[in-house]
């Protein structure tokens, strides 16, 4: 259950204090020093959440906040531009990682009440421009807050992301998840994640195989830089207070499919 220091009465008064930290750099926001301390990609993501959402940092399995009734994860990522002069464009930086995929209870799940989707149907974007030409002597933290949105998913990317799960899922209940491969799926990867490539858990076996485990690489739910890139275009052109109504109707949306 989220504390009471998580908690929003309504996404607008989220959007404030998002808002108050657009065109700010994250080192100008930090309040606690953590940018200095921590030399992980994660401290820009609990400067925002300590210093301008003003909640403990977390490693709860549960999504970030608590806005009304609805739990929303918060997510602070990286866009750069591609290309010179007119053919200059915005893209993702990276892929999006969303939750460490747990092998042996992905069988057991449906995508409505998935560990995933709990954690992905409500995301509230932070986004930055990282343009830096060397990281060595350039710092993350004089990078730029330049957007907060909350991400929308049309139905095709709803159907799509679907489809994508149940690729993943088919394939590690069959007991195949050591053959997993981002090229898999279209909009939601797979992707390793560890320490380093030996990292790896335990997953179902295939029937017949006589083992109950098969040791797989330990992987991710991640959404592929190109379908970033893709929300981005369309987050860029929105406030996320006006994403708001289009939000709802994904709701909407979503509780007639588990209906069906």
């Amino acid at each position: 259950m989220l504390n009471e220091e998580r908690s929003f009465s309504s996404l607008e008064e989220v959007t404030k204090l998002l808002i108050a930290a657009e065109g700010k750099t994250f080192r100008e926001l930090d309040e606690t020093g953590r940018g200095d301390s921590a030399g992980n990609k994660g401290s820009l993501g609990n400067i925002i959440e300590e210093s301008v959402l003003h909640y403990p940092v977390n490693s709860d399995a549960e999504a970030d906040i608590l806005v009304g009734d609805t739990r929303y994860e918060l997510k602070v990522t990286p866009l750069k531009h591609s290309g010179k002069g007119k053919r200059t464009k915005t893209v993702a930086k990276e892929r999006l990682v969303l939750d460490i995929i747990n092998y042996e209870n992905l069988p057991k799940e449906n995508f409505e009440d998935s560990r995933f989707w709990n954690k992905s149907k409500n995301i509230i974007m932070v986004y930055y421009y990282d343009d830096r030409e060397d990281k060595k002597t350039q710092s993350r933290l004089d990078c730029k807050v330049l957007k907060s949105v909350v991400l929308h998913y049309d139905e095709n990317d709803l159907a799509t992301i679907r489809d994508d799960w149940e690729t993943i899922h088919e394939k590690v209940a069959s007991g195949h998840a050591d053959q997993l491969s981002e090229s898999d799926t279209n909009y939601l990867a797979a992707c390793t994640k560890g320490a380093n490539a030996s990292s790896m858990r335990d997953a179902p076996a295939p029937a017949g195989s006589g083992k109950a485990r098969i040791r797989a690489k330990q992987r991710a739910f991640s959404f592929k830089s190109s379908f970033m890139t893709s929300i981005a275009e369309r987050a860029l052109v929105s406030r996320i207070e006006n994403t708001v109504c289009r939000f709802r109707r994904t709701r909407r949306f979503l509780n007639s499919c588990g209906n069906k």
